[in-house]
């Protein structure tokens, strides 16, 4: 078992998906991403540097995985006050009908 699938979350979300059909069906890597965000409390959580060590994944694969987010209308992006290099996760109140 991957660190996607030993995630607090990842069996409550599968079952909360059961009913979702009208949502865009999502990878198991951008459902990993949603949860993350979903239940992030801080701005360093909402970081791709964060998710990425947080799920033990590659930023390539960060990246490819929030775009399609975005297309789907689930995440927007933020400009990190913080860090002007950096951006900030969000889900959108269409990403939040997933849960």
């Amino acid at each position: 078992m991957g660190p996607i699938q030993e995630h607090k979350y990842f069996a409550i979300v599968q079952l909360v998906m059961k009913g979702k059909r009208d949502l865009p069906d999502l990878t198991h890597r951008q459902l990993a991403i949603m949860v993350v965000l979903v239940s992030a409390t801080t701005d360093r959580e909402r970081t791709v540097r964060y998710i990425c060590q947080y799920l033990g994944l590659q930023k390539p694969v960060v990246s490819r995985a929030h775009k399609a987010l975005q297309t789907h209308g689930l995440l927007e992006l933020r400009p990190d006050p913080g860090d002007r290099r950096s951006v900030l996760l969000f889900v959108t109140e269409k990403g939040r009908e997933y849960f």
